[in-house]
């Protein structure tokens, strides 16, 4: 036996009832109050504290040589990829005189080109926590071939150029 349409009609009304009574209630439409301005708010709806100031990104930071690894490899391919703002992110003060204009090339090399890739040399600890990192940078050389720098990177602990602690940073940078 089918429940007549009358039986159906008369489940549905209940159901529909439910869904809309909150909604047409006296206190669905009415907001609750704001809370009382703190005293460093200016308006109702401003954050009760200043907003932060941009956190520096993230650049890696895991322990041990496999963290210098990755700093190192993000770094690089900042570099290679032309983004010199993300590049200069992983730089100290000191590294980032080194990679000013007539010092090293941080993202193009001789006459503005960019390296067509890199690797790295060799990854061994030094002092006071850091790394010293080589680094092959190859550019383009036409019908002579590629064109080999070394680079010289000293990574580990250190402000970068905001004044921020790092985990990792470029202290220093040379060409050999």
């Amino acid at each position: 036996m089918h429940p007549s349409p009358d039986t159906r009609r008369g489940a549905v009304l209940p159901l529909l009832l439910c869904l809309l009574l909150p909604a047409c209630s006296a206190r669905g439409g009415e907001r609750a109050p704001e809370p009382p301005l703190r005293p460093h708010q200016d308006m109702p709806g401003d954050p009760p504290h200043p907003p932060a100031l941009p956190a520096p990104m993230a650049l890696p930071s895991a322990p041990g040589e496999a963290g210098v690894r990755a700093f190192a490899t993000e770094f690089m391919d900042a570099r290679q990829r032309g983004n010199e703002g993300l590049a200069r992110n992983f730089l100290s003060a000191a590294a980032s005189e080194v990679y000013a204009p007539g010092g090293l090339s941080l993202t193009g090399g001789a006459e503005g080109r960019s390296f067509s890739r890199w690797e790295l040399a060799s990854v061994e600890p030094a002092q006071d926590g850091a790394w010293k990192v080589q680094v092959r940078v190859f550019y383009p050389g036409g019908s002579q071939g590629d064109v080999v720098f070394t680079e010289t990177l000293v990574i580990g602990p250190g402000l970068d150029t905001s004044d921020t602690e790092r985990t990792w940073i470029v202290r220093e940078a040379s060409e050999e």
